[in-house]
């Protein structure tokens, strides 16, 4: 666990991860929620409050879902949560309220098959590669109910979204707000309490099955300028250079070299957007005494330039360059 949230504490640094709530959905029978696949930044997450679901998606036979039980898609793959009757949904209908939309199908909620959900998005932020995303399973489930029958005390998941609830019940000023907030702590704990399945599929969670890689991993995050090779990353876990290729792949899915590679050109990619360091010296910061090298290494990864990603995060956030520069100003 302390592997894992190390992991996603430093990831989280170099890519921090908001949140918005989109819909408070509350229905009756017969309903049904068609999720849109997402692309880029954006990671679906559905968090039922009460009632029961049916999720289907690709990853395998359908799954029934209890209240409490929270499920995001970083892979970005199409899904549908419905009832289960078999019946034909209600159509919804759409308001505004406290700055999301409520949902609401106009069946009798009192007749026992009544679900309430949230659904919304994570957002990652601009970056060449979304480095998060791809090292997390398809999809993350959590259930809701390990949160009493496993961890009795240690139910922070729980807490958040029952302050979720609470807000969206109330409607008071700054809710949406409030919600918007809580959703980086439900991302984190979703992770958290994910990594408990000892048959997580290869990803970022499962390395935390794996405290043998943290000298190799901790040493790309704190050292990245250093250039590392396979046998030195191997050395400091005490394993041979083979032992150590075959674990890091089959608990990440990855190499060590990649992750290596993803965490400079992230590191790169954030002094870039948010400095005025020179390009040569950003790319010695991760690992590369040549210009020349760093601008091929981080074209291949980004797909344009460095100057050119500088650029297109200048015309993309213009306040965040205004604060930057007004920042360097008053510390000169």
């Amino acid at each position: 666990m302390d592997l894992l949230m190390d992991l996603v504490s430093r990831l989280l640094t170099l890519m921090p991860v908001t949140g918005t709530l989109d819909t408070h959905c509350q229905f009756g029978a017969a309903w049904r929620i068609d999720g849109r696949a997402t692309v880029g930044r954006e990671i679906a997450w559905h968090v039922l409050l009460s009632g029961t679901a049916i999720l289907e998606d690709d990853d395998g036979p359908l799954v029934r879902m209890e209240a409490g039980d929270v499920v995001l898609f970083p892979a970005g793959r199409a899904h549908v949560l419905h009832d289960g009757s078999g019946k034909a949904a209600s159509a919804p209908i759409f308001i505004q309220e406290a700055g999301f939309g409520v949902a609401r199908n106009g069946s009798d909620s009192a007749s026992g098959a009544a679900a309430e959900l949230l659904c919304g998005r994570f957002l990652l932020p601009s970056a060449p590669r979304q480095l998060l995303r791809e090292y997390l399973p398809e999809r993350v489930l959590v259930r809701g109910r390990s949160l009493t029958s496993v961890l009795p005390v240690d139910d922070q998941l729980a807490r958040v979204i029952q302050l979720m609830h609470e807000e969206v019940a109330r409607r008071r000023p700054g809710c949406k707000a409030v919600i918007n907030h809580l959703c980086g702590a439900l991302f984190v704990l979703a992770l958290r309490f994910a990594s408990n399945d000892l048959d997580a599929p290869r990803s970022l969670l499962a390395l935390t099955n794996q405290p043998h890689l943290r000298p190799a991993i901790d040493a790309m995050f704190d050292e990245p300028s250093k250039p590392w090779t396979l046998p030195d990353l191997a050395a400091l876990c005490r394993q041979s250079r083979a032992t150590f290729m075959r674990n890091f792949n089959e608990a990440s899915g990855r190499s060590a070299s990649d992750l290596l590679m993803e965490i400079r050109m992230a590191i790169a990619a954030r002094c870039l957007a948010q400095t005025e360091l020179t390009i040569g010296t950003i790319g010695m910061e991760v690992g590369y005494w040549s210009k020349a090298a760093f601008h091929r290494a981080f074209k291949r990864y980004a797909g344009v330039t460095p100057a050119q990603w500088r650029q297109t995060y200048a015309d993309e956030h213009p306040a965040s360059r205004r604060t930057m520069i007004r920042q360097e100003v008053a510390s000169a």
